[in-house]
């Protein structure tokens, strides 16, 4: 079986060492390139031509459609999106011209997505001309969480232990903590995990509605009354009581939004 080669693009670089480790688990493929964005994968592309690119679909300097709306090639790669976004990538990607893996990539999902690729490769189905991919990829454009064009998702999906979807609303999140490969979110009165970066969820969520206030920790703004400083400790405290701790680099930023609230 002749290996195909694969490129990875994503603006974290964590992410893109998880990806080269986990691509050389699947035999048969490749792990020839990777990209912190769209620029510089447009440039890496045109170097090294790879048969498969994994794109992230929220970067710094743009999203993975953007990035194929300016793949310029006579021979289209199968393209592979990465997303965080659960709740809505099984319905969003049903189409023959792409596929996705979900963030933190999972071996088996990812070997799945490489062979349908190399499926789509050998039966010439990724042979599909740029406009018909770049129709596609529009319309993800317009329904996925992570276009640009989506100022702010107000939901969150939870996936239950037995397949159950629950709904959580993301003006309901008092506060949000980081839990390795996996986030916490704070309710009233109860929490839930989810399968996500901290950085994923800080960039669903609207801007202004969240503060971080630690590595592992983000904090809505309305919440906050009051901040406790005891030495070199700083914890934020919440209208319903509960603490949380800031890390000495966020420290500062929260600090000033509520000397700017007491000032206003």
């Amino acid at each position: 079986m002749i290996p195909l080669t694969v490129m990875t693009i994503d603006d974290e670089p964590l992410a893109l060492r998880r990806l080269e480790l986990a691509i050389a688990e699947v035999p048969g493929f490749v792990h020839v390139a990777d990209a912190d964005g769209c620029g510089t994968g447009l440039s890496r592309f045109a170097e090294c031509r790879p048969d498969i690119i994994i794109v992230d679909i929220k970067m710094r300097d743009g999203t993975g459609f953007d990035f194929v709306d300016r793949l310029q090639a006579t021979r289209f790669p199968a393209i592979i999106f990465a997303t965080a976004f659960d709740h809505f990538a099984a319905r969003a990607f049903e189409t023959p011209a792409v596929d996705y893996v979900l963030k933190p990539i999972e071996i088996p999902r990812l070997r799945a997505a490489l062979h349908r690729a190399r499926a789509r490769l050998a039966d010439g189905a990724a042979a599909t001309t740029i406009a018909e991919l770049r129709a596609v990829v529009e319309n993800l454009r317009r329904a996925t969480p992570g276009s640009a064009e989506v100022p702010g998702e107000r939901e969150v999906w939870v996936r239950g232990s037995r397949g159950t979807m629950t709904r959580i609303a993301i003006a309901d999140i008092r506060f949000v903590t980081s839990e390795d490969d996996y986030v916490r979110l704070h309710l009233a009165d109860r929490s839930y995990l989810v399968r996500m970066s901290i950085r994923a969820f800080a960039d669903q969520v609207p801007v202004d509605e969240f503060i971080r206030v630690h590595r592992r920790a983000l904090v809505r703004r309305t919440e906050i009354i009051d901040v406790i400083r005891t030495g070199s400790r700083v914890q934020a405290v919440l209208a319903d009581g509960r603490t949380v701790e800031a890390g000495r680099i966020y420290a500062r930023g929260l600090l000033d939004m509520i000397r700017s609230a007491q000032l206003g």
